[in-house]
């Protein structure tokens, strides 16, 4: 498959073998190291190459599984079944893409809640799960996940420690605030193994994550005072900082996902 470095945008070709997905690879020509983009599918590579425009420029956050959006087509010819043919599809279709997300990414956000029980393969989501879906997208849909990292350190006190650290960007143009993020580690399957929730707003020191205990960095991670001055009120292209810790480095770990699950208007007088 031919991989694109998004730091200079440079193409190179990668061997089909050497794929998979989540897997690190270096640009040969900057040497940026980034995560392996999932698999192209041929049915959407004519609306690829916009859809990147697209995304790049809004700042859509990247929020479910890939192995969802490639069963997008088959799952969409489905739905139209399920919920009528004519015009109950169509009045669905446009209750949808009138919330300013694509089709795709709200049928992902859809099923969504199937993958929080651990499940491989989600149901069809219900009218009602897909209008749900399209209003909690239209919420979120303009904070950008930028510098998202993934390791392994070691505490020690707790052991090794799998860290997902990155920035949240406003690209709304008001202030927003509260904005929090769910970190999924995923098995080759694309199993859920763990997951966590956190609010943005604390990044812990190298010290801190290699020395405190667990509720000593709980603690860290929800101090109020430091959530309420970095993350009650992010202007418009501000940015603010999160750290999701899980303790323990599960052997059938192969990937891992990172999105925004919540987002509240700023207080009026921080506007």
């Amino acid at each position: 498959m031919i991989l694109s470095c998004p730091q200079c945008e440079t193409s190179f070709s990668l061997p089909d073998e050497m794929y998979r997905l989540g897997r690190k690879a270096r640009c040969s020509s900057c040497g940026h190291v980034f995560p392996m983009p999932p698999m192209p599918d041929p049915l959407l590579a004519v609306t690829a190459k916009s859809d990147k425009k697209k995304e790049k420029a809004s700042g859509k956050p990247s929020f479910v599984s890939s192995r969802i959006k490639k069963n997008l087509l088959i799952c969409a010819v489905s739905l139209v079944a399920f919920v009528g043919v004519g015009l109950g599809g169509y009045m669905i279709y446009n209750a949808l893409t009138a919330k300013g997300g694509s089709v795709s990414d709200i049928f992902s956000a859809a099923v969504a809640p199937a993958r929080k029980a651990g499940t491989k393969n989600a149901t069809l989501p219900t009218e009602e799960d897909l209008l749900r879906a399209a209003a909690d997208y239209e919420r979120v849909k303009l904070i950008q996940l930028v510098d998202v990292r993934q390791f392994v350190l070691k505490n020690d006190k707790l052991g090794k420690l799998v860290i997902v650290q990155g920035k949240a960007i406003n690209n709304f143009e008001v202030a927003k605030g509260m904005i929090a993020v769910e970190a999924t580690l995923l098995d080759e399957e694309g199993t859920v193994i763990n997951r966590l929730q956190q609010r943005a707003g604390v990044m812990p020191t190298l010290l801190q994550l290699q020395s405190l205990d667990a509720k000593e960095l709980a603690s860290v991670l929800n101090n109020p005072m430091d959530i309420l001055l970095n993350n009650a009120s992010v202007p418009p292209k501000g940015e603010v900082p999160f750290c999701l810790i899980f303790v323990g480095v599960p052997s059938k770990m192969v990937e891992f996902e990172v999105g925004v699950i919540d987002v509240q208007e700023a207080p009026l007088e921080n506007q």
